[in-house]
């Protein structure tokens, strides 16, 4: 086969391939049902209607979606890690999509990846004598990294939402406390201070407002907080709240402890950091500003002895 005829068999694949997803984007829907349809209007009252809407804006048909329905479930595993983990990142993400919904994204970027190692491979066939072998590495190659590219964008949202999670949670504390000191109960100090925020902390703790007042009860509406987030910091605040709730123990007293230890935890966080840091600036040091004053001070001798002077 001659190269022309190489590049345009992998144009081919390509452009078709592209032209399937768009067709299973747009053209192809699923039926709704009686839930579906009633979820929309009543998301405002009812946490569980709230995600169902969710999940039907987000829902993904389709080509993504009939190779993700049929992986087994070690393959599913390897797209991000286990159910388990991928639904605690979502949490802390702030992302409202279901475990399924996410590895569907995550197939498509692997074939965003398959797409371009295609491409690719075929260009290096029709001009520089490539191989079959190295288009099938390159497809290879591109799923893989279209996969891990976006894992890696869920552990970064995840990470920097948690960061500003615990920023946030000394002060959550000591307003809670104080609205305690002031007579209040802490059904109304976690509303007060809920509505009052800004942070990604304020909107979980929102979340839990909602569910107090559907009828959960305070205790478990925390504790399920405490599960989907799995933070230790918070969880840990979270359980002393819950067991002064439980023991009739002051919770102001509790709140300020608990903001007095989180301040330690975020200092001797941010000087671990710190002391990482010094390690990364010995690069700089060793490999540009050491080499550019030896040469400073190496540099006149040298001239010297080859003029002769």
């Amino acid at each position: 086969m001659t190269p022309v005829l190489w590049l345009s068999l992998g144009l081919g694949l390509s452009g078709g391939l592209g032209l399937w997803l768009i067709v299973s984007r747009v053209a192809w829907s699923s039926g709704s049902n009686l839930e579906r349809r009633v979820a929309p209007w009543v998301s405002g009252i009812s946490p569980e209607a709230h995600k169902v809407a969710v999940a039907r804006v987000h829902q993904r048909r389709g080509l993504s979606r009939a190779l993700a329905s049929r992986l087994p479930t070690s393959v599913s595993n390897a797209l991000g890690g286990a159910a388990s983990s991928v639904a605690t990142a979502l949490a802390r993400a702030g992302r409202l999509e279901t475990v399924e919904q996410w590895r569907l994204r995550a197939v498509e970027f692997g074939l965003l990846g398959a797409l371009a190692g295609v491409v690719v491979g075929s260009s290096s066939i029709a001009f520089a004598r490539g191989s079959v072998a190295g288009l099938l590495a390159l497809t290879a190659v591109g799923i893989v990294a279209g996969v891990v590219l976006y894992r890696q964008l869920l552990t970064r949202a995840a990470k920097a939402r948690t960061a500003l999670i615990l920023e946030e949670l000394p002060v959550v504390c000591e307003l809670l406390a104080i609205c305690l000191t002031a007579g209040e109960g802490l059904s109304e100090g976690l509303i007060r201070v809920a509505s009052r925020g800004s942070g990604p902390l304020s909107i979980e703790l929102r979340a839990v407002n909602r569910s107090a007042a559907l009828g959960v009860p305070l205790t478990d509406a925390l504790a399920a907080l405490t599960a989907k987030l799995d933070i230790a910091p918070l969880s840990r605040s979270l359980d002393h709240i819950i067991a002064g709730l439980e023991r009739g123990t002051p919770l102001a007293d509790i709140l300020r402890t608990q903001a007095t230890e989180t301040r330690g935890e975020a200092g001797r966080r941010l000087q671990e950091r710190a002391s990482a840091r010094e390690v990364v600036m010995l690069f700089p040091l060793v490999f540009l500003i050491l080499p550019i004053t030896i040469a400073f001070a190496i540099f006149p001798g040298l001239l010297v002895i080859q003029t002769g002077l």
